[in-house]
């Protein structure tokens, strides 16, 4: 194998090819659909909330406007970088492997494409496990979760704050025993209006969805609607139960509609190219990209007392 012209052809794949790799981080991330993008973010970017009093009254001569009352939040994201070597040697034998499985076609996969969809498709699984969720900035951190403040950050930040802060509702531990009763009684909660008009999204483990399903099929029987049983909504609402991956291990539940939860990144053309370089018998693969998460208002969102 020539090193030599495989970090030329790896280099040129990922310039030609750094908008789709990009996304497959940031876009192609299950976990993103369920957010709203904002894009083109350097730094730190308000989002506006604009509360509205009641401004519809019956018809008179006199002048008596309401009163608008911006409520922003900021949307702050962090560079993130990944830094690789790669010994291209010990991994030759097993791109050949792939090419031994029927109906492979070795021209659709190079050897600089088998490497970075390995790359690209960790640094998206440790973004969503690892960084959106539970993330706690840490400039001088060394794993996926000091890369940014996830979601559980930021919603804890925002109890703390001392005007329009968030105020969890109490729920307890939940259990195989429970998770019917508390996803439901959090829904309860939540403001009559919101609760008939808006489509909301209950984001939770997947391990609490799992408890929420086998709870209900055994107290209520299985949906015989559907031949494999999966129960998405909350009877009779428009909320939706979504296992989130980066939420294993918390207790957390979050619930807003989608248009309220924020990812925010850079322009793909204004973020860093991903490079390679040739270092002895490795190729090192380097690329970097901002990203952050942030809730639009609070008004609109509402979550449960465990961590």
């Amino acid at each position: 194998m020539d090193l030599f012209k495989l970090n030329d052809t790896l280099g040129a794949y990922c310039r030609n090819n750094v908008n789709s790799l990009l996304s497959g981080v940031l876009v192609e991330n299950e976990s993103f659909n369920h957010f709203t993008p904002m894009v083109g973010v350097k730094d730190q970017a308000p989002i506006i909330d604009l509360e509205i009093p009641d401004i519809l009254k019956p018809y008179n001569k006199n002048w008596d406007p309401a009163q608008a009352k911006p409520n922003p939040r900021i949307m702050q994201v962090r560079t993130c970088k990944v830094e690789l070597e790669l010994e291209p040697l010990k991994y030759h034998h097993t791109y050949l492997g792939a090419f031994l499985k029927p109906g492979t076609d070795p021209a659709k996969l190079p050897f600089e494409k088998f490497l970075m969809e390995k790359i690209i498709r960790a640094a998206k699984e440790q973004l969503e496990l690892e960084g959106m969720f539970q993330g706690v900035y840490d400039a001088a951190g060394t794993t996926p979760k000091a890369t940014m403040d996830g979601l559980n950050k930021v919603v804890e930040d925002a109890m703390l704050q001392e005007e329009d802060s968030v105020v969890p509702f109490v729920s307890g531990a939940i259990t195989d025993l429970n998770a019917v009763e508390v996803l439901e009684g959090l829904f309860a909660k939540l403001p009559e209006k919101v609760q008939g008009s808006t489509p909301l999204k209950m984001l939770v483990s997947p391990k609490i969805k799992r408890w929420y399903d086998l709870q209900y099929r055994e107290v209520y029987g299985g949906n015989t609607a559907n031949t494999e049983f999966n129960r998405r909504f909350i009877d009779g609402t428009n909320c939706e139960i979504v296992p989130m991956p980066g939420l294993i291990g918390s207790g957390r539940v979050h619930i807003a509609p989608a248009w309220n939860l924020f990812f925010g990144t850079d322009l793909a053309g204004d973020m860093d190219v991903v490079r390679t370089q040739l270092d002895k018998w490795v190729i090192i693969v380097m690329m970097s990209f901002k990203i952050g998460v942030q809730i639009g208002s609070t008004r609109f969102y509402w979550c449960n007392d465990q961590a």
